[in-house]
C-alpha cells in the first residue's frame, strides 16, 4: 500500500507549519541516528560484509573476474 502523498502533505499550509514539521522530522531522525547508532553501524557492516570477498577486500562478490 502507497500513501498518498497529495492528501498527506496539502498545498495549503502554512510556512510557518511546514517549517515546524520540517524541522521536527529532521530532529526526529537525528534523535533516531543516534539512538540506534550501533545497530545501523552492524547492518552496515553485515551487508559489507555479504558483499565483499574476505579474500580480496577491495572487490565485490557480484563484480566479474579479472
Amino acid at each position: 500500500m502507497t500513501p498518498e502523498f497529495d492528501t498527506l502533505f496539502p498545498d495549503d499550509i502554512p510556512d510557518s507549519c511546514i517549517r515546524a514539521l520540517t524541522d521536527f522530522l529532521y530532529r526526529l531522525a537525528l534523535v533516531c541516528e543516534q539512538r540506534y547508532e550501533h545497530e545501523l553501524r552492524r547492518d552496515s557492516d553485515k551487508r559489507y560484509r555479504e558483499t565483499t570477498d574476505p579474500d580480496q577486500p577491495w572487490r565485490r562478490k557480484t563484480d566479474p573476474p579479472i
